[in-house]
């Protein structure tokens, strides 16, 4: 195959694997140029800190021997793991039905590269996902504001990045009715 920069196309006899440091996992050819794979879990998991590998492509032919490629322009690219963040306490851990509340979010593992938000799930299976931006103030403190919620509940909170969960941690958040004025 030729690999001037492009993976093979869709079909081809060759097997590809993307290369993770020194490991290898099947990669999936999308098109001419695109490649995707799942990377695995880095060797020293769970990690407190990023760590970064060298990214390849290997072919294979059936019964010939691997052939490590480059990307286009000759170049390698790498791959960064990053440590998965997490929840420790929210703060105040209860907000009227009218949001708006700042919020402190404490916990490990944050950073601004992550797009990180938070998720608020009322305990019905029902009751609508509220997704809300935060700001990363430090690698173990995050900011945000309650959203608005329909009636008093109770919410679980977690993190999600491009409406992913990150982790099935989650805190309880408590949803309060406001106060009504009698006259």
């Amino acid at each position: 195959s030729d690999w001037a920069g492009s993976p093979s196309s869709p079909g081809s006899a060759d097997t590809l694997f993307c290369q993770f440091g020194t490991v290898e996992v099947p990669a999936v050819v999308v098109s001419d140029s695109e490649v995707q794979c799942a990377s695995p879990p880095h060797p020293k998991a769970p990690l407190r800190t990023r760590s970064s590998v060298a990214l390849g492509l290997v072919s294979r032919v059936l019964g010939g021997s691997p052939a490590r490629t480059d990307f286009e322009g000759g170049g390698r690219l790498v791959f960064t793991y990053v440590p998965t963040p997490h929840l420790a306490a929210v703060e105040p851990a209860s907000a009227g039905c009218t949001g708006g509340v700042p919020l402190r979010i404490r916990g490990a593992g944050f950073a601004e590269d992550l797009a990180l938000s938070l998720r608020f799930q009322g305990q019905e299976s029902d009751e609508a996902v509220r997704d809300v931006p935060v700001f990363v103030e430090s690698r173990q403190v995050l900011s945000a504001v309650s959203p608005e919620f329909p009636a008093a509940s109770v919410a679980r909170v977690s993190l999600v990045t491009a409406g992913t969960p990150l982790d099935a941690e989650t805190l309880v958040f408590f949803v309060e009715a406001e106060p009504s004025v009698v006259a």
